[in-house]
């Protein structure tokens, strides 16, 4: 039938029934091969369920001998109490959130419910952040059942609240557990702590560590402040706490030396509040054990309250955000100082300076940190202090002064008879916003107290004056790397803001 594909002309009668037998032909084929075609694939679809079937089979079968299954039950409630950690570093995580760790671990199986619930630790911290909704505020089981759980072991409590409704709910809920808190933190409106008033004095007797931070809210439905202050003072529940070492208090807080806390046994003291600068003062006198110190008040403003000249011997570090550093450390000494930051938004005048060196010839401390933030000064007034602190290991100026040729200039090293070399224990140097017509001489100075080959250190030089950590502004560190050896260039690092 060629010559028909090839030409239009028309069929005669026999080709006609010729290529209609031929299309009966095909069409029986045709339907012959459908019919295979549905056989093969039935059979196929057959076969992939089986092999569907096995696979499964065989992944469970797998999973039966896999060597996490058989994991001893000590092993995999570490992994519990570390997936544990890793959660409660995100500020989002929340204790009664099915979706997160311990919760969301008890209902993965059986075993695994079994191991949660015989983990006590993965039920001693309690955080209920950002507590602001009804649906929050109204069910406080979780606390009942986390105590249950962690059988009697120590609780860490946190609690955050932007809403007064139904607080009390929330910090009623405690009292079954008051004995065994061994940290309590709470954020709240002044006026929302009213049910810690009604706590007895012994109702914490591992208490450990307070972390209490007021803040003013406008919705809150009082017209009288000062009753809210008083709320404050009327708080007796930490009076009698023998364990407490710890305390921070920061906010829209007033406090008074006769505040009912255990003022004498504290090593930690963390105040940042609207206490005027004698108040604290007066407060700090009553810490004999406190260690650590971080004191930051706004107002120099009220009664001059004189008290008698204080020695705490305990105290290594001290960080202080103060109107006027001479006033606060003129009644103190600090024998066993190591760490001092000195943080504000003024000039560090002469005048302060000067009592810094008071204070050094009163205590006698060997300081190590210094740490200046946000403070400018001129360099000749500081060099006395630094003088005298040659113990010093770490000097740091962080929004300070703008680094200048003067003090590049008594940092840097001379083996001339007759200099003293300033700081000669000086191991980490952070210098931010050095200007970068000065790199010359910050280059002069990094090399004068750093060797990078021990055979071929100067004679003249002390080993001592070995800088180890140079952190400067991102632009100045690389700069500097490229002006000096190599070795040098790792110890620069640029500045990260805090």
């Amino acid at each position: 039938m060629s010559h028909l594909r090839l030409r239009n002309s028309a069929p005669t009668e026999h080709e006609t029934n010729a290529i209609r037998q031929r299309i009966l032909d095909i069409g029986t084929q045709k339907r012959e091969i459908d019919a295979e075609i549905l056989l093969l694939v039935g059979r196929l679809d057959a076969r992939r369920r089986s092999s569907l079937a096995l696979q499964e089979e065989m992944t469970v079968l797998r999973a039966t001998i896999s060597p996490f299954r058989r994991l001893p039950v000590e092993v995999l409630s570490r992994i519990f109490l570390a997936s544990l950690a890793d959660a409660l570093s995100s500020p989002s995580y929340r204790s009664d959130d099915v979706l997160q760790p311990p919760n969301m671990l008890a209902h993965v199986c059986s075993a695994w419910r079994t191991v949660a619930l015989e983990t006590p630790e993965l039920w001693c911290t309690i955080r209920l952040p950002d507590l602001e909704t009804l649906c929050d505020m109204e069910n406080p089981s979780c606390i009942p059942t986390f105590a249950e759980r962690s059988r009697r072991l120590p609780i860490d409590f946190q609690i955050s609240v932007s809403c007064h409704r139904f607080l009390g709910l929330w910090l009623a809920a405690i009292w079954p557990i008051s004995e065994r808190l061994e940290s309590l933190t709470v954020s709240a409106p002044v006026g929302y702590l009213q049910p810690l008033v009604g706590m007895t004095s012994h109702m914490f007797p591992a208490l450990r560590t307070l972390d209490l931070e007021v803040h003013q809210k406008p919705s809150w439905p009082t017209h009288n402040m000062s009753a809210t202050w008083d709320l404050v003072e009327r708080i007796d529940a930490f009076r009698a706490a023998r364990s407490l070492s710890v305390v921070r208090l920061s906010g829209a807080v007033r406090l008074a030396p006769q505040q009912p806390l255990p003022w004498a046994q504290l090593t930690e003291l963390q105040l940042h509040c609207n206490d005027e600068l004698f108040t604290a003062r007066q407060i700090l006198s009553l810490c004999v054990a406190l260690e650590t110190l971080s004191l930051e008040c706004c107002s120099s403003v009220g009664p001059t309250i004189d008290i008698p000249n204080c020695v705490l011997p305990k105290m290594r570090s001290v960080s202080l955000r103060v109107p006027d550093f001479a006033r606060f450390f003129q009644p103190f000494s600090f024998p066993g100082l190591r760490e001092l930051t000195l943080v504000g938004k003024k000039e560090l005048t002469a005048g302060e300076i000067n009592s810094l060196i008071q204070l050094h010839a009163k205590s006698r401390f060997e300081l190590h940190s210094l740490r200046i933030l946000r403070l400018s000064f001129a360099v000749e007034t500081l060099i006395p202090f630094l003088h005298r602190t040659w113990s010093l290991k770490g000097l740091h100026l962080i929004d300070s002064v703008s680094a200048d040729k003067d003090l590049f200039g008594i940092l840097t090293y001379s083996g001339e008879l007759g200099m003293h070399m300033l700081l000669p224990d000086l191991d980490e140097l952070t210098i931010v916003h050095t200007p970068s017509k000065y790199v010359a001489a910050l280059k002069t100075m990094l090399e004068s107290r750093w060797w990078g080959d021990e055979d071929g250190r100067s004679t003249e030089f002390s080993a001592s004056a070995r800088l180890g950590k140079v952190v400067l502004s991102k632009k100045v560190a690389n700069v500097v790397r490229g002006k000096v050896d190599a070795s040098l260039g790792r110890c620069i690092q640029p500045y990260i803001s805090e």
